[in-house]
């Protein structure tokens, strides 16, 4: 073929690809035939959006249904954490103290002892024995008053809207409420049919679960409920084997946390003559003890990372009472989208939430919308600590076993997001001496294993990865 008509017909083939899916790459098998061409073969019934551009420029080199709204799942969490880091500061710790207030004769305190919860996610049953061990160490061994337990800094419903009921009783769904311990989950095991109370911390089980084999299974399925006393029911039937491990959420934190402090105070040898209760801190306390969370890029990590509900609830409900004075879950989203436009500007139009964990079913977002955050927390002063926090391709974390062919293990910087019928991908790909790249990756309406999304998802990075 002549070089003139050479030009022609891959002049042609630029302009039809920029008119079709806004990509200015010019090789028949860049992003606009690959992409398309491999959704359709492999997963032609999910609903799809994607949005690539340059994280420098924020010009975009592919897209498809960029602007339609998905539900995102824990790709919630990067709105979350963006809202955290403008709003809290990279240094934000959650704090919870014990103080008392009375007067101490003879080692008995003359009025009450109270512990501010922050709704720490980190808090655990071993930093409440360091604090009631501290009361003694302070001199006190008998309490002629209450001990008070304030877990005032929310308000509202456990659980945000649109949260599956069967999700509830799992420890991944644990409540973000004030009081939190041991991240308000129960662990014990099942040995044999006989329950094994792991953590010290006992509750009532009542197990009417069946131990069966394959056939049985096709007609019974596990049932667990958590009752509202923290009450676990195990019911319906499982794989007939010697072992299981289970985590099931706290539903009453108020009522786990009583229990806790009841043993603490009795092993430290110190005797209450009043109740544990629920309560507000009183003023002029005096400070005995207090316990510090890591920092908040610390928790991020956590949080972004293993992709946990619970910091990102938590914080949530914390932006929102630092923002409007009200911490629930409407008001901390609220606060994530308040916080989100004034950090990006009028172009960016908040997405619908209801909770900042991505659990909810309600949920949507574009990947427009995330891309813009993307955006934006790369060219801030914290982008780097909002990347880093980032799930990364090949090391401890959601992507530890994807995206792990060179070029791009530890290269793919991104959020995960997994509920039933939902996957996506979204984040950085950063290639030595090759153009930075932002790309948000939604997957809705999928039946059945989600292992095909995930894969499209790796295979549209990889693409991406050869044209940049």
């Amino acid at each position: 073929m002549p070089k003139t008509l050479t030009r022609y017909f891959l002049f042609a083939a630029v302009s039809l690809g920029f008119l079709a899916s806004s990509t200015a790459y010019s090789v028949p098998t860049s992003l606009n035939i690959n992409i398309p061409r491999y959704l359709k073969k492999r997963i032609p019934q999910v609903n799809t959006g994607v949005l690539i551009e340059n994280a420098n420029n924020g010009n975009v080199i592919y897209q498809l249904n960029s602007t339609q709204s998905y539900t995102p799942a824990s790709n919630t969490k990067i709105f979350t954490a963006a809202a955290a880091l403008w709003y809290l500061g990279p240094n934000f710790r959650f704090q919870t103290s014990l103080s008392t207030k009375g007067t101490v004769t003879n080692h008995v305190l003359d009025g009450n002892v109270y512990i501010t919860f922050s709704g720490d996610p980190t808090f655990t049953s071993s930093n409440l024995l360091d604090m009631i061990a501290q009361l003694k160490a302070s001199g006190i061994r008998s309490i002629d008053g209450n001990f008070i337990l304030d877990d005032k800094i929310y308000s509202g419903s456990q659980y945000p809207l649109g949260w599956p009921q069967d999700d509830l009783p799992y420890c991944y769904a644990a409540p973000a409420t004030g009081i939190i311990i041991n991240q308000n989950c129960m662990y014990f095991q099942l040995n044999n049919g006989r329950v094994v109370h792991q953590d010290g911390n006992t509750f009532p089980v009542i197990n009417q679960v069946k131990l069966v084999g394959s056939s049985a299974l096709r007609t019974c399925v596990f049932e667990p409920e958590v009752l509202d006393d923290n009450t676990v029911i195990l019911k319906g039937c499982l794989p007939n084997q010697p072992q299981w491990n289970f985590q099931f959420a706290v539903h009453n934190p108020e009522d786990y946390a009583i229990q806790m402090v009841n043993r603490y105070l009795k092993s430290q040898g110190i005797t209450i003559h009043g109740d544990i209760e629920d309560g507000t801190t009183a003023y002029g306390t005096k400070v005995i003890d207090s316990h510090q969370s890591a920092n908040l890029q610390t928790l991020l990590g956590t949080m972004l990372k293993k992709s946990d509900n619970l910091y990102a609830e938590t914080l949530t409900r914390t932006l929102g009472q630092r923002y409007y004075g009200v911490g629930s879950h409407k008001a901390g989203v609220n606060a994530i989208n308040a916080i989100l436009e004034k950090q990006i500007g009028p172009s960016f139009k908040p997405p619908y939430l209801q909770d900042g964990a991505g659990e909810s079913t309600y949920n949507l977002a574009s990947p427009q919308q995330i891309s813009q955050v993307l955006f934006a927390m790369y060219h801030s002063p914290m982008g780097k600590i909002f990347m880093r926090d980032l799930a990364i391709s090949g090391q401890p974390g959601t992507l530890v076993y994807r995206l792990t062919n060179p070029p791009l293990r530890g290269r793919v910087f991104a959020k995960t997001g997994t509920i039933e019928g939902v996957s996506t991908l979204s984040g950085y790909l950063i290639l030595p001496g090759r153009q930075p790249v932002i790309f948000s990756i939604m997957m809705n309406e999928i039946v059945g294993s989600k292992a095909r999304a995930r894969a499209a998802q790796d295979q549209i990075v990889t693409y991406t990865s050869k044209v940049i």
